[in-house]
């Protein structure tokens, strides 16, 4: 473990599952809920340098014996005042939410976003997710939303926490940059795009216009729905348009992050901000 002895001076060895740190990480991997300070926990190279890159704050990193090989390059993003703590595989094993660990956890607190956050950027593309449960599908939805330009979203309180691992780890850095707005009603998301004179077009699974028949180019609130119900009958009966993914037969539907991201890359085509100039 060479790469490991070359940080004991700056990472305190930590032995007891019991350590209060190692509890407050695994209720937070567990739960999906920032601790009573409000940090979040991260699990894998790839998030927690996303995490780093996106200049959060810190409050602690986790490694185990075997991630000596990432350490340098995640020490050199690691704020002066992050404590650092290494432990054994067995014990990183016991806070781990993954499968096959990769042996690196943090401790991190997210960014806070304000609703004018959402619509600072024209033309606005906001997104409004509503019941959608499923952590991997919504981190799915939020990567989507990064990449195609998306203003914000809105996370209704029947959706999936952006705080849960899976979210954070499906989300691939994303929800670390996304302006993300949690807590709110649909109705009340709807209220206030109207407020900033948006049109709401909402995704149904049949008998709505194809999505190139509708125009993205102004300011918009695209509404998803949960994995299992869908849009409710209110919010679809509030849309200025319904929108429907053309489908083979005789597949009735998409789930939530495979229709998301085609209408996205929809409105990022027409908008001129796909990548590809098409």
């Amino acid at each position: 473990m060479p790469s490991v002895k070359r940080h004991r001076q700056t990472w305190e060895r930590i032995s007891s599952r019991a350590n209060p740190l190692l509890q407050s990480l695994r209720s937070a991997l567990r739960t999906g809920k920032p601790d009573a300070a409000g940090f979040c926990a991260v699990e894998g190279v790839h998030v927690v340098r996303e995490a780093l890159a996106a200049k959060l704050e810190v409050y602690a990193m986790v490694a185990s014996e075997s991630a000596g090989r990432h350490l340098p390059a995640i020490e050199s993003l690691l704020p002066s005042r992050t404590r650092r703590y290494l432990v054994s595989e067995r014990v990183f094993a016991t806070i781990a939410d993954t499968e096959s660990p990769q042996g690196i956890a943090a401790m991190v607190r997210l960014p806070e976003w304000e609703e004018a956050d959402l619509f600072r950027d024209e033309p606005q593309l906001v997104l409004l997710l509503d019941g959608v449960q499923d952590p991997g599908n919504l981190g799915a939805i939020l990567r989507s939303a990064e990449a195609f330009h998306a203003t914000g979203v809105f996370l209704t309180r029947s959706s999936a926490r952006r705080t849960n691992p899976k979210v954070l780890r499906a989300a691939a850095g994303s929800v670390f940059r996304l302006p993300i707005v949690e807590g709110k009603s649909a109705r009340e998301a709807i209220a206030s795009a109207r407020n900033h004179q948006l049109r709401l077009f909402a995704a149904v699974p049949r008998e709505g216009k194809s999505p190139a028949m509708v125009d993205f180019r102004a300011g918009v609130v695209l509404a998803i729905g949960g994995e299992g119900q869908g849009l409710s009958a209110e919010v679809a009966a509030l849309a200025d348009e319904r929108i429907s993914v053309p489908m083979a037969l005789p597949v009735e539907s998409l789930n939530a992050a495979a229709a998301a991201s085609v209408l996205l890359y929809e409105a990022a085509r027409q908008r001129g901000t796909s990548g590809w100039g098409i």
